[in-house]
């Protein structure tokens, strides 16, 4: 009890911190010489797109001026029926078609990045908003209170970012930052290294090597303010189609396996978002041909084979479920969840990859102490009635 009321005294007492540092930063920009002298950026860019095509200043070594290129997305008609709940918080899914942002690519000469996180900030001073994290307080990206910077590191060539916040868990991995490599320039005669948080995890880096990249091409951003002839910056995308389907045709290249196999995932290995009654569920699983996988066992290259041959998927909500990106259109879901944290991202996934999915609402086993987790909700272990499984399961037999 007593070291609860410690931590929750640090966690206000940080809190406090950041705020102010926050203030300060803000009063310091608006000041006539003042960010000049600190070396911090003095303005904000709310969209690349108007900056580019507006009035900006900054070109690099070449006299090369930054460009801005999107890329239409389609929009995707609705075929799944809704998680218990999901209208309550998103009413906007109740449209007869999906629709995403269209994904982009934009060229920044003498372009600066700040680590850890990557923001980055042009030529003439400004934050790139759309390369920054402004979520949860103590997830704000750094950029946005450091009241002075050094003078950055300078770097010859050309780069191409893929740096994000989440960037350690598999599904923030595959969804948010492999896709952002859609727009990588190929065909260029200088091949751009990339910039990558760090540490990376050795499935990490072997994703990287799957997709044609050497070591010695990556840069690991460190916690150090860096300056670039050229930076290449793709938008921060999300689920979308476009860069979703790029992906696959990237890692499944001429795929023709017919889907057959059933597969539970299971978090027994995890700490936390278990599904404790899973023994009791396990006959019921077998019985309709589920194989149960320990993805922690599991190769980058074992989950992009294994997945890819799923006529089912079964999981509780949960970084494992992201596999349902290598499976086949077609490929039946079932999510686990807590009723009472409702998420909506495997759900769109679904619809964005042409697969079928049902929703099984687990029974919460105790509160969730979300400000363990960085302030998000949906941690704890929960437990699913054996009959629920088994009408959920026939159905989806059936169709």
């Amino acid at each position: 009890m007593l070291s609860r009321l410690i931590l929750r005294v640090k966690v206000f007492a940080y809190r406090l911190l950041f705020l102010l540092q926050t203030c300060l930063v803000r009063i310091a920009r608006v000041i006539p010489g003042v960010p000049r002298v600190l070396g911090i950026p003095d303005h904000e860019i709310p969209n690349l797109e108007t900056w580019v095509n507006g009035t900006h200043v900054g070109q690099n070594l070449t006299g090369d001026a930054p460009t801005f290129i999107s890329f239409a997305a389609r929009s995707v008609p609705r075929r799944n029926r809704f998680p218990a709940g999901l209208l309550d918080e998103r009413p906007e899914l109740q449209a007869a078609n999906l629709t995403f942002e269209d994904p982009f690519v934009a060229t920044l000469p003498s372009a600066c990045m700040l680590g850890p996180e990557g923001s980055v900030i042009s030529a003439d001073g400004g934050i790139v908003a759309q390369s920054t994290w402004t979520g949860a307080l103590f997830q704000r990206d750094r950029i946005y209170r450091s009241l002075r910077l050094p003078a950055p590191q300078f770097h010859a060539g050309s780069f191409y970012a893929i740096t994000n916040n989440f960037w350690n868990n598999y599904y923030h991995w595959v969804v948010e930052t492999l896709t952002r490599l859609f727009a990588y320039p190929e065909n260029n005669q200088e091949r751009p290294r990339l910039i990558v948080n760090s540490p990376l995890a050795a499935w990490q880096r072997e994703s990287l090597h799957l997709m044609g990249f050497r070591d010695d091409e990556l840069m690991l951003l460190d916690d150090g303010y860096h300056s670039f002839e050229t930076l290449y910056f793709p938008s921060h995308i999300g689920i979308n189609p476009l860069t979703l389907k790029w992906l696959r045709d990237k890692m499944l290249p001429g795929q023709t396996s017919q889907p057959s196999k059933r597969i539970y995932v299971t978090r027994r290995l995890a700490s936390r978002r278990r599904v404790l009654n899973e023994k009791e569920l396990e006959p019921l699983l077998l019985d309709h041909g589920f194989t149960f996988v320990d993805l922690e066992t599991f190769s980058f290259a074992d989950q992009i084979r294994t997945f890819s041959e799923a006529e089912m998927i079964v999981a509780i909500h949960g970084a494992g479920l992201t596999n349902m990106v290598w499976a086949p259109p077609g490929c039946k879901i079932m999510e686990i969840m807590d009723p009472n944290h409702v998420s909506i991202m495997y759900y769109v996934l679904s619809e964005v990859l042409g697969q079928t999915y049902w929703y099984c609402g687990g029974q919460p086993t105790g509160t969730t102490e979300a400000w363990r987790h960085g302030g998000a909700a949906n941690h704890g272990d929960i437990t699913v009635p054996v009959e629920l499984l088994r009408d959920i399961l026939s159905d989806m037999v059936a169709k």
